[in-house]
């Protein structure tokens, strides 16, 4: 609970970009490092599933590691057609920005302030950590599993698109 706010909003260490990411990238690190067998199937699908959780719930966040990265996003190949796929994200980002338009309709201070803070997170958690997004073998992950999500929206079987927590207002000073 936050003493600064009577409601007591919190959230999930999940919750937040920075961790969310982190996680899966954590995740697919350990699957990198395993060994063959079902130990290392089981390691990438739960670095899959955590990545597509991440990229579902913030999806500005992939734009912005692979422009500070300079990951040539206008380029089209048969391992990876990114302008597919960031128009997706596109779509995403803007179901985004409505899921928090809904979700805090009735107090526009709390979402300036809860986005306020989303972007404050995003910008620190891009600056400190792009480089350890920048190896083929990521975006090629990265690539693959925006690419699984697409498709699944396409068969409808996508996320629920979940508003982020009025905690993180907390990050926006």
């Amino acid at each position: 609970h936050d003493e600064d706010n009577p409601d007591g909003f919190e959230c999930q260490l999940l919750d937040l970009p920075n961790w969310s990411f982190s996680f899966a990238l954590a995740l697919f690190r350990v699957y990198d490092e395993t060994k063959d067998g079902s130990e290392k199937d089981y390691a990438k699908e739960r670095a899959d599933e955590a990545i597509q959780v991440a990229l579902y719930r913030f999806p500005s966040v992939i734009g912005q590691l692979l422009a500070k990265n300079d990951v040539d996003t206008t380029n089209r190949s048969l391992q990876m057609d990114w302008p597919s796929v960031l128009d997706f994200v596109d779509n995403l980002i803007t179901d985004f920005q409505n899921t928090l338009s809904d979700a805090a309709r009735s107090d526009p201070v709390i979402r300036s302030c809860t986005f306020q803070a989303y972007e404050n997170i995003v910008q620190i958690f891009v600056q400190q950590n792009h480089k350890l997004w920048s190896s083929w073998a990521v975006n090629k992950w990265v690539h693959e599993n925006l690419q699984t999500l697409k498709d699944a929206k396409k068969g409808e079987q996508a996320h629920i698109m979940v508003p982020l927590s009025p905690a993180v207002m907390r990050f926006a000073k």
